[in-house]
């Protein structure tokens, strides 16, 4: 196993040549932008579930007499829908900045392009669920890669960078 750099080294591409000596984000970073999105996208689908649920109840289309558990995890497709939702929409208009990475002054950055576009986030976020496979060692990949990349950075192509001074 190599030594773990603490700056991004090119793999002889323009992209990556502009990202040299960019400062890349630690494990213990990454892991609490993404426990306070996580918190933040728990609360939004709370809400949401209250609302349409009362809804749903109102126009009838709920009936008490059965009891409807709505969870937020990579088991049901509402979860998996709600989780992708809010990072492809948070990295996209956050141009790389989650409310986690952004209170964290981290970013999320294209190898490839200058800035992100919607389809290099909605890849980013459905990769989360890979990297949550086989006991989340996708994640902990950040840990003894070289490069700092998750299994989630490997599809989509990015880099997460530290943007403290």
């Amino acid at each position: 196993m190599g030594k773990l750099i603490r700056t991004y080294e090119p793999q002889n591409q323009d992209r990556e040549h502009q990202l040299a000596g960019l400062r890349l984000a630690s494990f213990q970073r990454r892991l609490g932008a993404f426990l306070i999105d996580m918190i933040l996208v728990s609360v939004l689908f709370m809400i949401g579930v209250s609302f349409f649920g009362g809804l749903a109840s109102r126009l009838g289309l709920l009936d008490g007499s059965q009891d409807y558990n709505f969870q937020l995890n990579f088991d049901n497709w509402y979860g998996v829908a709600t989780i992708a939702v809010y990072f492809s929409l948070s990295h996209f208009v956050g141009k790389g900045k989650t409310v986690g990475k952004k209170l964290l002054k981290l970013r999320v950055v294209s190898l490839k392009h200058e800035k992100l576009g919607f389809w290099h986030c909605v890849e980013r976020a459905l990769g989360l669920g890979a990297s949550a496979l086989e006991a989340g060692l996708g994640y902990f990949q950040v840990i003894w890669k070289k490069d700092r990349r998750a299994t989630h950075d490997r599809i989509a192509e990015t880099i997460v960078i530290d943007e403290r001074q």
